[in-house]
């Protein structure tokens, strides 16, 4: 006599799992978040000249230079750039794409941490994000 064989008990190896509604909610969020963020470093990579005078006129003591200038926002640019693209990455459930995210929001929060004149709010966005995606990390693959 032959066994039937259930369709909900076989495994396949290709079988996609579905993303839990607070990934995906936190994904919409992060991904807004990055994107204005990459575009404002965007737009001051484009503006490094201006931005430079604008800061060496008001602010006390200024003697920044547009390299200066253009190396801040070109980091900025560079690692907001990748969180984004590590949320893709979450989107589609891929590894790798939390590891993007870590490094790139390790490195902007480790600077902001350092540098005495950063608020609390922005660091600790960046820590939170790495812990709250950390707790959907076993359903990535």
């Amino acid at each position: 006599m032959a066994e039937e064989i259930n369709p909900k008990e076989t495994c396949d190896v290709n079988q996609t799992f579905p993303r839990p509604f607070l990934l995906t909610v936190l994904c919409l969020i992060s991904l807004v978040y990055f994107l204005l963020l990459t575009i404002f470093f965007t737009a001051g990579l484009f503006n490094a000249g201006w931005i430079t005078s604008v800061m060496n006129q008001y602010v006390s003591g200024g003697n920044l230079t547009k390299t200066q200038t253009v190396l801040v926002f070109g980091s900025g640019f560079f690692l907001h750039g990748l969180a984004f693209a590590g949320v893709i990455l979450i989107w589609n459930l891929r590894k790798i794409g939390y590891y993007f995210l870590g490094i790139s929001c390790l490195i902007a929060a480790s600077y902001q941490l350092i540098n005495p004149l950063t608020a609390v709010t922005p660091t600790a966005i960046y820590i939170g994000l790495i812990l709250v995606f950390g707790f959907f990390y076993r359903r990535l693959h």
